[in-house]
């Protein structure tokens, strides 16, 4: 199962006289991120319909392909300059013990919290390019309790979730000889992630 908390805080900034009622100071963009990563529902309502909540599968099998965070079909006029960032906690709990036959298993517990600071910028003649860098942190995490409650209060089933530990961090693959293991927390920067859209 993949439960994810979004936050997210979005700020435009386009070629204007820094005196103008509209203009967004970056250093007040900062301080507000907290509160922004409270109102998970702001983000939908201030972004309009054409854009939606930046997130992908964050199941830690997946990070390593890069797949793409969902954006807006709408490309960034020239000169235009969108920064936003993302904070977003992924519970993973899968176990298969007979993954390909007998001796070979898989098992991820844990939750990957991903904190991501991104760049869109338009250039003209329906081309912007983006840039993303995010940091990652792997661990036993605390959502466990809270997730198995919200399954007992709707009558949801709990997988295997019963049967092991909670708040622990186990991503094991255990093939015939040999595997790998991830026990102990473990924070670093993820791949940056490079792109460029062109308007149809």
């Amino acid at each position: 199962m993949l439960f994810s908390l979004l936050g997210w805080f979005r700020a435009k900034f386009a070629t204007r006289d820094p005196g103008s009622p509209s203009f967004a100071c970056p250093a007040i963009a900062l301080a507000s991120y907290p509160v922004a990563c409270l109102l998970l529902a702001a983000p939908a309502l201030a972004s309009g319909p054409e854009a939606p909540l930046p997130t992908a599968n964050r199941s830690p099998l997946l990070l390593p392909v890069g797949l793409p965070d969902a954006s807006s079909a709408v490309v960034l006029p020239a000169g235009a300059l969108e920064l936003r960032s993302t904070l977003e906690i992924a519970n993973t709990s899968l176990y298969e013990p007979s993954l390909c036959g007998d001796g070979c298993s898989l098992a991820l517990d844990g939750e990957t919290t991903r904190l991501a600071i991104g760049a869109r910028r338009g250039f003209g003649d329906g081309w912007e390019a983006s840039v993303t860098l995010p940091l990652l942190r792997h661990s036993g995490g605390f959502l466990d309790s809270a997730i198995e409650g919200w399954h007992d209060v709707f009558g949801l089933p709990n997988g295997d979730r019963d049967g092991y530990p909670q708040d622990r961090l186990i991503y094991q693959y255990r093939p015939d000889s040999g595997g790998v293991a991830v026990t102990d927390t473990v924070t670093g920067i993820g791949d940056v992630q490079l792109g460029i859209a062109r308007r149809l």
